[in-house]
């Protein structure tokens, strides 16, 4: 019975954040305009409370003002045994689904939104409850740009 239950909440536990935080990245078109920063940068970043053991998604906009694309290639969390890039798709059948991507490519002189229904970061086998006001620390590595770490606030 506990190994039954402990199973249905983890794919309940999945099921929800498909639901709330799955889906393709929004990217905007190159803005020859874009003269406001420099580097990469990483804006608006926020994650869903979640408790010790279970899981939680972080979304962010990430602005990428060089003039040659760059590539995140990885993130990593102490706030997470296992912490993913993933992205949900729409099967043939018309059914959601998630699935972890390797890399993703930020353009030149455009903005990539990971967000609830597209890219996004799974945090899975969170290391202690994430409440609503709290934050902890993201590192994402870049190929161009190196490590990068940001403060990610948790809320509702």
């Amino acid at each position: 019975m506990i190994k039954s239950l402990s199973v249905t909440t983890i794919i309940a536990s999945l099921i929800l954040l498909l639901l709330s935080g799955c889906g393709s990245g929004e990217e905007q078109q190159p803005d020859p305009e874009m003269t406001d920063g420099e580097g990469i940068q990483i804006e608006e970043a926020w994650a869903r409370p979640a408790f010790e053991g279970r899981m939680s998604a972080a979304y962010f906009l990430l602005t990428n003002f060089e003039s040659e694309p760059d590539t995140l290639l990885s993130v990593d969390s102490d706030a997470a045994l296992v912490v993913e890039m993933h992205e949900s798709y729409e099967s043939e059948e018309g059914l959601m689904g998630m699935r972890e991507v390797n890399n993703v490519l930020i353009p030149a002189q455009s903005s990539l939104r990971f967000q609830q229904g597209g890219l996004h970061i799974m945090l899975i086998q969170v290391t202690q409850t994430l409440e609503d006001g709290d934050s902890f620390y993201l590192t994402l590595d870049f190929a161009r740009a190196g490590e990068k770490t940001i403060s990610v606030p948790v809320r509702l």
